[in-house]
């Protein structure tokens, strides 16, 4: 028996089935720029139509009598844009008005929509930006480079924070078609001639990084075979630098002519999946592009693809009309990849990262327990995995202690701890928070731990930083768990540092463990004669309660002390 692939397949809709003429499902007449809309020319007899098929209503296609080149539906919402000629449009449906119009001075090839209110629009030379609100003109981004000469402009593409730019396109060359790509940086004003067929950028967070990393994958079949590069452009400060995947990428035998022609790209589950033009879909993980499956789910060419929010997979249209989306089966797929695959590193690293079902039987089914697995974690560097197999085993210390001292991020760290509430959690995040100098957030946490045993470090840092008053909120706590000498005499200073008098004549009249001669001379040393006056009256040091008097200007107490 075949083993279920990682794979969940399903069909949406037959266009024929909703009145789309099989002539018109094409590269050049269909466009889909997202999961919510299908947009078709067509002309029946001399009347030409633009069809909008809503993927929430699909059944009721809206149909308008319009004569244009090409039509481009807004990705989220009933906004259209049109292009006759050099003239290009874009139309509110739902309010029937028209929002902003432009005629370009030379021909628009191929224009897209690169988020949901800017459209990337190539012509012969050039690379133009075009924002949906306003009144501004489409802004040159940046020329075209000659090795796109001769190219059909197939699609654009931009990274999420618009620092990377790509226009792709394909032609006929010695027998077959080859990719030719633009990489293009904004900010250091450069392009990048690639070979390419397919490409995508994607948001991914490495283990060992504060930020994510932008990710740059692109396939390609030459005369030598298939490859699937995977890199990143443009490493951000104090992150470690992605290590550059090549992999070969396998075409079935009966598919000698066979090349990808699309990738979309799962930031959820950290995958990319490859589209070829002979229905093959191929799903690899992105951190170490290893291929986890490919199967056939199509006959017929799949030539426009677009992500499919609901599953963070991809949705795509085939010549016949078949829409039909590919997503990871989440409830297999570990198993699969352990399995299968006989990867446990991945299977494991897969379930942690995506919160899926599987790595703890996984690891289980071979006699380990939970300190065991997170250690195997630690070791190959998967703190995240290893954070999770604590949190799950209920294991809060040594979860709380892998967010402190390997994935380094106290927010979190405090996060957790809330969540938690337990003393010991508590008093781990109060000892990291005072070596990183965070006195009140450290303090804070001390107090909800009840745990004083760190008051010489506590004292240290709190002095150094002027925190008074949180000092004395700790050291309150801190005499009620430990009648220590240091901590009482401490805590004297600290009524004295925030003037509260009242407070310090109560608290020294009372039995303590304070050394008052001690503070008196710090307080009188640093300027503050009444609080020294009540620490010398309590102890009837009346040498040095005359001098604390004299610069209290009490002349007359000051002799009487005598």
């Amino acid at each position: 028996m075949t083993e279920q692939l990682p794979v969940k397949f399903q069909e949406h809709l037959q266009l024929q089935n909703v009145g789309i003429n099989v002539t018109n499902i094409g590269f050049s007449s269909l466009t889909m720029e997202s999961d919510k809309f299908i947009c078709v020319r067509e002309k029946v007899n001399d009347t030409a139509f633009v069809i909008i098929i809503d993927m929430a209503d699909p059944t009721n296609p809206i149909k308008r009598p319009i004569t244009v080149d090409s039509a481009i539906m807004n990705p989220i919402s009933k906004v259209i844009a049109l292009k006759a000629g050099k003239t290009l449009q874009i139309f509110n449906i739902e309010l029937r008005s028209g929002m902003k119009a432009y005629t370009v001075a030379e021909d628009c090839i191929f224009w897209k929509w690169a988020s949901v209110n800017t459209i990337g629009v190539v012509t012969e030379t050039s690379v133009y930006h075009w924002i949906m609100e306003g009144d501004s003109q489409p802004d040159k981004m940046f020329d075209r480079h000659q090795s796109l000469l001769g190219c059909q402009i197939i699609n654009y593409h931009t990274d999420e924070s618009w620092h990377w730019l790509l226009v792709h396109g394909i032609k006929a060359q010695e027998g077959r078609v080859v990719g030719r790509m633009q990489l293009y940086s904004v900010e250091r004003k450069v392009s990048q001639p690639i070979e390419g067929h397919a490409a995508a950028f994607t948001q991914f967070k490495l283990e060992a990084n504060k930020k994510t990393s932008t990710l740059f994958s692109f396939a390609v079949r030459g005369p030598q075979g298939g490859k699937l590069y995977i890199v990143e452009v443009g490493t951000p400060p104090d992150n470690e630098g992605f290590q550059k995947k090549v992999i070969d990428v396998q075409f079935p035998p009966e598919a000698p002519n066979d090349f990808p022609v699309a990738m979309q790209t799962s930031a959820k589950h950290g995958v990319i999946f490859l589209v070829t033009k002979y229905g093959y879909v191929h799903m690899f993980d992105i951190e170490s592009g290893t291929l986890i499956c490919m199967n056939r789910i199509s006959a017929e060419t799949m030539f426009v693809t677009a992500p499919y929010e609901p599953t963070s997979g991809i949705i795509a249209v085939n010549r016949k009309g078949q829409v039909l989306s590919v997503s990871m089966d989440e409830e297999i797929v570990v198993s699969y990849i352990q399995n299968t695959l006989g990867n446990a590193e991945l299977a494991y690293k897969m379930a942690a990262r995506c919160n899926l079902p599987g790595a703890d039987q996984l690891f289980l089914a071979q006699n380990y327990d939970a300190p065991d697995i997170a250690n195997i974690a630690i070791s190959n560097q998967l703190f995240e995995e290893a954070f999770s197999i604590y949190k799950k085993f209920e294991v809060a210390t040594s979860a709380i202690q892998v967010l402190i001292d390997h994935i380094k991020n106290l927010d979190r760290a405090y996060e957790f701890a809330e969540r938690c509430n337990d003393p010991s959690v508590w008093s781990l995040l109060a000892n990291a928070q005072i070596r990183q100098g965070l006195v009140k957030e450290a303090i804070d946490s001390f107090i909800k731990a009840d745990d004083p045993t760190s008051y010489l470090e506590v004292v240290n840092v709190a002095t150094q930083n002027n925190n008074w008053e949180d000092l004395v909120r700790y050291l309150q706590m801190a005499r009620k768990k430990a009648r220590e000498t240091f901590v009482e005499t401490e805590l004297a200073f600290a009524y004295a540092k925030t003037n509260r008098l009242a407070e310090l004549e109560e608290f020294i009249s009372a039995p303590n463990h304070a050394q008052i001669q001690t503070v008196g001379d710090r307080c009188f040393e640093q300027g503050m004669h009444e609080a020294a006056k009540i620490l010398y009256n309590n102890i009837s040091y009346y040498a040095k309660l005359a001098v604390t008097l004299c610069h209290l200007g009490n002349y007359q107490g000051a002799i009487e002390c005598t």
